[in-house]
């Protein structure tokens, strides 16, 4: 109300002035005699007249009630005449409803106005009874000129009771304006509301995003699995698996097919020296020449480390041939680049699934392939192996030794044959070289080379060598038993057995459990020990030779024989290998004789007794005769036969003759 009044005021004399918005009538004269204003616009007061000092007040120019306003209980707010009165009715409402200020006088149309908004003050305590006049009125500071005082006078009086109701009803009939802060009150219910389905609707949407990018990744896995499932991750060629599966749908469709092994020669030796991501880079050269070769029906993986698998539509040999070469020619092409003139090597292992012992057996046919690849490994200078009969025939064996062996040893499978070792100088029986036989008892024999080899490779000859021992033993104790004179045997000893801990241990424990003196034995031994240090072995043969041992070097000559291994090794025998008596047989210029008789002639410095294998003729038994050999041993004399016929043929003759 007293804004309206004062705006129509100003607006009529044409006054400009700046407001300065204050709670209470109080405050207002407060600023008035600090001198930070010059009037106040709304002076309530309980009289017409009021004089305060430097101040003057107006005419009212409205009257009205007030009422006591109270945040306390109702029982609270009968004392009141000395509340403060507030002409500025919003705010000290806001402070009782927010609890800062107890209770004050108020402005009766003021209240009624501002109590429209029910909500924000429902719990306010009113005392409609307890209603005191007041004047409203200006009051002016003495800086302001005598006239303003003069003007407001006229003004007032010249307002009518209409116009006065007017500017009430005006008033009164303003819309309600509700502030943020009452906004946000009045609506709290619904703002929850709304901020719990805001909030659901947030979890609805993270925990829709977080399910679609769990199923993003969970495809993301899914197709790197199924990569990983199906290709090499290196090189990106189909991996070993995934081949396998292609290769099992066309052997059931029975789709004709080569398969190859490709194999790197010293691939180790590429990662050493070059270093291993050159080596990596290697690898996938060879799947980029395999992918340029290959034809569209065609298919190839990486096994493993430096193996490739190829399955060709190829059933002619000397094509598939052809084709390996044609990719061994652009992998060193490619690989030129990263090793230089290093030259790429590779071996093949091939099978044509078709024609094999088990045509279109997935695992028999990646058996045969590897079998295959095998050969080439143990053969350096062959670099293609195609699988066959023989081949076939020769893996049927390894297969079956392998899971015999240790049975055929416990039911003594392994027979004892001898050959027997002549003396050259009156050809009567000196000894003889115990060798050994496998006689299943459900198929035919197996003979040393088919399965010697085998156990060299893994290990099983140390248990076969201290067998053949006992079995000599057990032979020299039969013979003495029966009253036959015993000979000096030759047992073969494997560089595995020599070199184990406890071996002279071992040997005494045999002989000795058959009670047979250590001299008629004799340990054959191959040059190749030497490998493992000269005077550990010396260090090992002088402990046999001082309970009774013979040692005799076997295959001397067979390879690059040393003579200062010769000169070095502490041996009782030299026993010369057969393909250095075939050399000299051959040799026409005699060169291989007199290699062979400088030999002999040093073993005989060194009193070393000599031994010639593979006399076969009566010509080959007259010159070693001639050359000082001391003994012959071949099939001249006999091949190697049974115990049984050894006895027969040699040993009762040589009895007789004594």
């Amino acid at each position: 109300m007293a804004v309206s009044f004062f705006n129509q005021f100003a607006e009529q004399i044409g006054l400009q002035y700046e407001p300065v918005v204050v709670q209470s009538c109080q405050e207002g004269i407060e600023l008035i005699e600090q001198g930070q204003a010059d009037m106040v616009a709304c002076a309530a007061t309980s009289s017409a007249y009021v004089a305060v000092d430097g101040i003057q007040f107006s005419l009212p120019y409205f009257r009205s009630n007030t009422i006591s306003v109270s945040a306390q209980a109702a029982s609270d707010i009968s004392d009141n005449d000395t509340w403060q009165f507030y002409t500025n009715t919003q705010y000290i409402l806001d402070k009782m409803r927010k609890g800062t200020e107890d209770n004050a006088r108020l402005d009766f149309y003021s209240l009624t106005y501002y109590l429209q908004k029910k909500i924000l003050y429902d719990e306010l305590n009113i005392d409609w009874s307890s209603g005191k006049n007041v004047s409203y009125s200006v009051c002016i500071t003495d800086n302001i000129s005598d006239k303003m005082l003069t003007i407001l006078n006229q003004y007032t009086n010249s307002l009518t009771s209409t116009q006065i109701q007017s500017m009430l009803y005006q008033y009164m009939s303003n819309d309600i304006e509700y502030t943020l802060s009452e906004l946000l009150y009045i609506n709290k219910e619904l703002i929850f509301g709304l901020c719990i389905l805001l909030v659901l609707m947030v979890y609805i949407y993270f925990l829709y995003r977080n399910n679609r990018q769990a199923k993003h990744e969970a495809t993301v896995t899914k197709r790197r699995l199924q990569h990983l499932s199906h290709y090499d991750e290196l090189t990106g060629a189909y991996n070993g698996t995934y081949f396998r599966t292609i290769l099992s749908e066309k052997c059931r469709q029975q789709v004709p097919l080569a398969l190859i092994a490709l194999n790197l020669r010293n691939f180790k030796y590429i990662n050493e020296a070059y270093s291993i991501s050159t080596a990596d880079k290697v690898l996938c050269y060879i799947k980029e020449c395999l992918d340029s070769t290959s034809k569209q029906e065609e298919f190839f993986c990486r096994e493993s480390a430096d193996i490739f698998y190829l399955a060709l539509s190829e059933d002619n040999p000397e094509r598939v041939i052809c084709r390996i070469q044609e990719v061994h020619t652009l992998i060193q092409e490619k690989c030129n680049t990263l090793l230089g003139q290093y030259p790429i090597s590779i071996c093949c292992g091939v099978v044509f699934i078709a024609k094999s012992p088990e045509p279109y057996s997935v695992t028999a046919n990646l058996g045969y392939m590897m079998a295959a690849l095998a050969q080439t490994k143990k053969k350096k200078q062959q670099d293609i192996c195609i699988y066959d009969d023989k081949l076939h025939k020769s893996e049927q064996i390894r297969l079956y030794v392998e899971n015999h062996m240790q049975t055929a040893l416990e039911q003594e499978e392994f027979k004892l044959y001898l050959q027997p070792k002549i003396n050259l100088a009156d050809g009567t029986l000196n000894g003889a070289e115990a060798l050994v036989r496998w006689q299943p008892k459900d198929r035919d024999m197996i003979y040393p080379d088919e399965f010697v080899p085998l156990f060299e490779e893994n290990g099983f000859c140390v248990q076969l060598d201290l067998y053949m021992v006992e079995q000599v033993c057990k032979q020299i104790r039969a013979w003495l038993d029966s009253g036959l004179p015993p000979i000096r045997i030759s047992v073969n000893q494997t560089r595995l057995l020599f070199a184990s801990d406890g071996y002279v241990e071992k040997l005494l424990a045999i002989t000795n459990r058959y009670q047979v003196s250590p001299k008629y034995i004799t340990l054959e031994i191959l040059e190749s020990l030497a490998l493992d240090g000269i005077e550990r072995i010396n260090d090992c043969i002088e402990k046999l030779r001082a309970v009774g041992f013979r040692i005799s070097m076997d295959d001397f000559g067979s390879g690059y024989s040393s003579l200062n291994t010769l000169g070095k090794l502490k041996i009782d025998e030299l026993k010369l290998d057969r393909l250095f008596l075939m050399d000299v047989t051959k040799d026409t210029k005699g060169i291989q004789r007199k290699v062979m008789a400088c030999i002999l002639a040093l073993a005989k410095q060194l009193n070393i007794t000599t031994v010639a294998e593979g006399v076969e003729t009566k010509e080959d038994e007259k010159m070693i005769t001639q050359l000082n050999c001391d003994y012959g041993q071949g099939y001249y004399y006999s091949r190697p036969i049974s115990v049984a016929r050894f006895e027969k043929d040699f040993l009762l003759p040589f009895c007789h003759n004594a």
